[in-house]
Formats: C-alpha cells, structure tokens, sequence
C-alpha cells in the first residue's frame, strides 16, 4: 500500500488497518486495498464500501467499513461528486471523514478493477492518503 505523504505543517498519520470482519447484514459494492492478490486470495483490504438493510420500512443505507487502531469504524454516505471520470464518494462518521475516488474503467482482462484508487481520511488536524486497488463485488 502506498501511503502518500503529504505536506503540512500539523500533518500526523491516520493509519488504516486491515477490515477483517464486516457485519452480517452489510453488502458491499466495492473493496479497496493494497494489491489485488491480496484482496483475493486473503479477503485483505482497508475500506469496505456498499450497504447495510436497517428495515422492510426504510430503504438500504450506504456505508463504507475501515478500521483504525484494530477497531472497526462504519461511516455514514453522505454525497457523491464527479469531476470528469472521477467518481469520489464521501463518508463520515465520529470526528472521520473519508474521502473515495476512483475511474471508473474497464479492461478487457481486468473487469471491474480499479488501478490507482485515491482515500483519504481526516480527522481534524490529522490525515494520510493512500493509492490503492479497487475492486466490485462481494467479499
């Protein structure tokens, strides 16, 4: 995985673990992580994006899973924002944001895997960015 340094004068990291474990009622859409092997053959990745069903009453809700110091943190969707190709969906929750974007392309012998995947997550004065894979479907 390649964490990105970025440059600011109160800049501290915001390590994201491994997402080991998702709640059974989550589905998600798409996995990010550090290489696709990994995602692959060892369900390794750092964010989880897709949704939780809450009821038969209200409609699924979109989430994105990371986990932080060995916990697992849920983030709420809030808006999705398209500049050209790229697609970012924002997420927050406690104090986090959590930015995803990516391009949405397809080659013919990599369906639906995403190079050069852009997170970043902050938290007020600390923040890391990382380049990752990103790949759709199902754990």
């Amino acid at each position: 995985m390649v964490l990105l340094t970025v440059s600011a004068c109160t800049h501290h990291p915001i390590p994201l673990g491994i997402v080991r474990h998702v709640p059974i009622y989550f589905h998600n859409s798409m996995l990010f992580g550090e290489n696709i092997k990994l995602m692959e053959e060892k369900n390794e990745f750092i964010v989880a994006t897709g949704m939780i069903d809450t009821t038969d009453e209200y409609p699924p809700v979109k989430v994105a899973f990371i986990s932080i110091d060995k916990q697992l943190m849920q983030l709420n969707f809030m808006e999705t924002t398209k500049n050209g190709d790229e697609i970012t969906n924002a997420y927050y929750a406690n104090g986090f944001t959590l930015l995803v974007s990516f391009t949405m392309e397809e080659k013919e012998d990599q369906k639906n895997i995403y190079e050069k995947a852009h997170l970043r997550i902050g938290n007020k004065d600390k923040h890391s960015e990382y380049i990752v894979f990103g790949k759709t479907g199902y754990l």
